[in-house]
């Protein structure tokens, strides 16, 4: 008897991030803190939200070009150092869907892509979809800070690596790549003709450093980022991708088939937000999570039952339970007696399942109580 559904679907599957917080919501806690869902608490960015009413007020709700409006486009790169024309960008849904339209185009069946660990789990699923293989490099840990080895990515690659998945500030551990690290993975691309899809989404929240992409030290790359993160916007869905001319044209026929075009007000409502001062504000939003940053470090490195490691960007802090090797089962248990929703770290890979993702997102009375709380349950 034939199966209905094909072989790439069947491969997936929804994260424990959407399941541990969909199990939250059906108990409906009235206390019910939320350090797991991955988006600012404030409200979505003044500018952005009157742009976007302006667009649907001038009926600008029909079809845009498939590679975006042109104004958007051209202000997204005007900038860049590298990539800076308006036929280096294609506007997508959010920067999921410009991740797969990257994978998609790149990954033949067979090929072997390099992901960084811990890792966001649509890099891997997105891999599997296109019938390759996700090769994973874990971060290590030293002098209580993630890094990468550039030693290990080496060892990794073969004649089949097509791909490297880079993501700074990287997303659960907060990590930020150094300059150095970044020279020397440019270097690898160049020498072994090898792309890296650097995905910047988070590249706004960054604290006491620089912000590097490969893009400054490679032509093999292509950039995905977007407004969802930075600007409180996650549901208007407008991402990019930025690379080499021919890049675009390739993958363009694809996001037509998937898509045909980003949501059109919310493409001229982005445009609206970049050409105005939105700078001042964005740093003010970016200063306020340093501090809720500080605050939850400060708290937590007082819980001697877990490991706390200081993230340099992203709001995201990544966990390691000293007592507990199965971070699931610590999450539901901590759901259901304190009323706290975390990430387990098994949704990261395999090797992470004594860790917890916890997203600072809350306000900071919010803040201290779940730290109060999650002291109270571990100790």
């Amino acid at each position: 008897m034939k199966t209905l559904f094909s072989k790439r679907i069947c491969g997936q599957s929804i994260n424990l991030t959407q399941y541990i917080h969909d199990k939250a919501k059906a108990f409906k806690f009235n206390d019910l803190i939320d350090f797991a869902i991955g988006f600012p608490c404030e409200n979505i960015n003044k500018n952005l939200r009157e742009g976007a009413i302006r667009a649907l007020k001038s009926n600008k709700t029909i079809y845009s070009p498939t590679a975006g409006i042109p104004e958007l486009r051209k202000i997204i790169v005007k900038n860049r150092l590298r990539y800076n024309k308006k036929d280096n960008a294609l506007i997508t849904a959010g920067v999921s869907e410009a991740v797969f339209l990257v994978i998609a185009s790149l990954v033949n069946p067979g090929d072997e892509v390099i992901i960084i660990s811990p890792s966001y789990f649509i890099f891997q699923n997105c891999v599997n979809f296109c019938g390759g293989k996700s090769v994973f490099v874990p971060l290590k840990i030293s002098g209580n800070k993630f890094y990468l080895d550039i030693k290990e990515i080496k060892k990794k690659i073969t004649d089949k690596t097509k791909l490297i998945v880079f993501n700074s500030p990287h997303n659960p551990t907060g990590w930020v790549a150094d300059k150095k690290t970044i020279e020397e993975l440019s270097k690898i691309a160049d020498c072994r003709g090898i792309t890296i899809l650097s995905d910047e989404i988070y590249k706004n929240y960054i604290y006491n450093r620089k912000f590097y992409s490969p893009e400054e030290f490679t032509k093999n790359v292509i950039v995905v980022d977007g407004i969802s993160k930075s600007f409180s916007a996650t549901g208007l869905r407008i991402g990019w991708i930025v690379a080499e001319k021919n890049v675009i044209e390739k993958i363009l026929p694809l996001h037509q088939l998937i898509l045909f075009c980003a949501p059109t007000p919310f493409q001229y409502a982005a445009h609206d937000l970049f050409k105005n001062n939105y700078k001042a504000s964005l740093k003010k939003h970016i200063d306020q999570y340093k501090l809720k940053r500080n605050l939850v470090f400060n708290l937590l490195s007082k819980i001697s039952e877990v490991e706390v490691i200081k993230p340099e960007g992203t709001f995201y802090m990544f966990l390691r339970l000293k007592n507990y090797k199965n971070s699931i089962e610590f999450s539901e248990k901590l759901l259901l007696s304190k009323h706290i929703v975390v990430v387990p770290g098994l949704d990261y890979g395999k090797e992470w399942g004594s860790f917890i993702r916890i997203a600072y997102r809350e306000p900071k009375n919010k803040i201290k109580e779940a730290c109060l709380r999650f002291k109270e349950f571990v100790s």
